[in-house]
């Protein structure tokens, strides 16, 4: 079996719109920075060029092996960087703990619930 990186993952969720179940503190972090790009892929469009495309995979080829495919891996990267500095602020005790600087800790039960939090509070992703 083969392991998925972060960056399959990232691609799998803005392409294809499948969020794995390990990774929802992941997905609200790309629908929280990149919404936008999300939008466009889902209606078969290149966020980057404004092409339009009849079906996902012909869009999928495109942000893999164009121009726009340097943009899109530019995407993925940010999305990636941006979750890591989050889950670094994160302690796991009995509950998970966001830890941000200046303010008292923020306790979850779940990872998903922090991910909730993060698309209710977009600013978070500021202050890590």
């Amino acid at each position: 079996m083969t392991r998925l990186t972060l960056e399959d993952v990232v691609d799998k969720y803005i392409v294809d719109g499948h969020a794995n179940p390990n990774f929802m503190l992941l997905t609200a972090v790309a629908d929280t920075l990149v919404g936008d790009v999300i939008g466009a892929v889902r209606r078969k469009e290149c966020p980057f060029c404004g092409r339009v495309f009849r079906s996902r995979s012909r869009l999928k080829a495109h942000l893999h092996n164009r121009c726009c495919g340097t943009m899109y891996a530019g995407v993925v990267g940010y999305v990636i960087s941006r979750y890591r500095r989050l889950k670094n602020r994160v302690r796991r005790g009995s509950r998970y703990r966001l830890e941000l600087p200046g303010k008292p800790a923020l306790r979850f039960r779940s990872m998903s619930e922090l991910g909730e939090y993060v698309r209710e509070h977009p600013e978070v992703l500021d202050e890590v």
